[in-house]
């Protein structure tokens, strides 16, 4: 019984370890929508000129960096589709047209 406990500790231990899941990235995908949005309603108080390919380059460094995510993943949009819908189309612009413009393979 002792060992069966023990086996079964080490296996939610590796499980828990085992990197970037779908929770960090809804995790991920809500904070930088978060951050968009504040930034664009900083932008609108201020009646400053609204970049939101600039926002989302800055929200969207962040969120990598705290949750280990990459928001080119298959998995990041459809987190994108599922929690934040009214940012979708930025972000598949911001992915083809702007990052995909840059990879040179």
């Amino acid at each position: 019984m002792k060992q069966v406990t023990l086996g079964l500790l080490a296996s939610l231990v590796l499980v828990s370890c085992s990197g970037v899941n779908k929770e960090d990235y809804a995790n991920a995908v809500k904070e930088l929508c978060s951050c968009i949005t504040a930034e664009q309603e900083k932008a609108q108080q201020n009646e400053v000129f609204s970049n939101d390919i600039m926002y989302y380059a800055t929200c969207s460094f962040d969120v990598e960096e705290k949750y280990s995510v990459d928001i080119e993943n298959s998995e990041f949009d459809r987190a994108m589709s599922i929690h934040c819908p009214k940012l979708l189309a930025l972000h598949n612009t911001v992915k083809t047209k702007i990052i995909g413009s840059t990879n040179y393979e």
